[in-house]
């Protein structure tokens, strides 16, 4: 079968060959498998149990990062993250390319080589960065001020400074140090085992806090490893 064949559509996401192989273990999810799995997060499949929550794929929350305040408000809006108890960001260090719009262009081209996760928990006006590399048991919690330790957590800010003053309880106020919790909770973060597993941490992360309605440590190895095992099997039933 051709890599550009369809293999599963399902609401907004759509899945081809190529995708599909990007299920095996070992390889780095792209943009349309971690589309697809939100895609059936939303619909209450694969475990997930939340209607009081809002996941932004990847090629969406990089738009929020880098584009114009007109259009991050027109996005927003399509979100309607104004009144959710949870918003889940997933965060991709893809570089920005001003040759094209929005700098989509390494989006497009799936460049990039790692996925975390940002979380605004409305009950805690708190902003989280969940980042699966960045988890040592030995690191003592401490809330993070807006000076980012790495690229990845520059664009988790980005996004974050965007969506701050649309969220709930939030409206009209920026991001500032006292709603950003940044890898305060890293000492909870379970340190993924390998270099490839990132978008599955990400993506059971982002199950485990909506469904807990509240911030909590990260999913660990095992909990990734289940979570791509079940999308594996999703995909097979409705190809069937």
């Amino acid at each position: 079968m051709p890599a550009a064949a369809t293999v599963v559509s399902f609401n907004d996401a759509l899945l081809r060959t190529a995708d599909v192989q990007l299920l095996d273990s070992g390889q780095w999810l792209n943009d349309n498998v971690v589309q697809y799995v939100i895609e059936r997060f939303n619909a209450n499949q694969l475990g997930f149990l939340s209607d009081s929550a809002v996941l932004v794929g990847g090629s969406v929350a990089y738009m929020l990062a880098y584009a114009d305040d007109e259009s991050v408000k027109s996005q927003v809006k399509a979100l309607k993250v104004d009144e959710a108890q949870i918003v889940c960001a997933l965060v991709n260090d893809s570089p920005f390319d001003d040759t094209s719009d929005y700098g989509m262009q390494g989006r497009d081209e799936g460049v990039g080589s790692h996925w975390s996760l940002l979380v605004f928990v409305a009950a805690d006006d708190m902003f989280y960065h969940y980042d699966s590399l960045c988890g040592h048991a030995e690191d003592p919690p401490n809330r993070r001020r807006l000076s980012p330790s790495s690229s990845q957590e520059s664009v988790a800010l980005r996004i974050a400074t965007a969506l701050a003053p649309r969220l709930r309880g939030r409206r009209g106020r920026s991001l500032d140090d006292t709603c950003w919790a940044g890898n305060c909770i890293s000492s909870g973060v379970p340190r993924q085992r390998d270099g490839w597993r990132c978008g599955w941490h990400s993506l059971a992360t982002a199950r485990a806090i909506c469904n807990a309605m509240s911030a909590c440590h990260g999913s660990s190895s095992s909990d990734a490893e289940a979570l791509r095992c079940e999308v594996v099997q999703d995909v097979n039933n409705l190809c069937k």
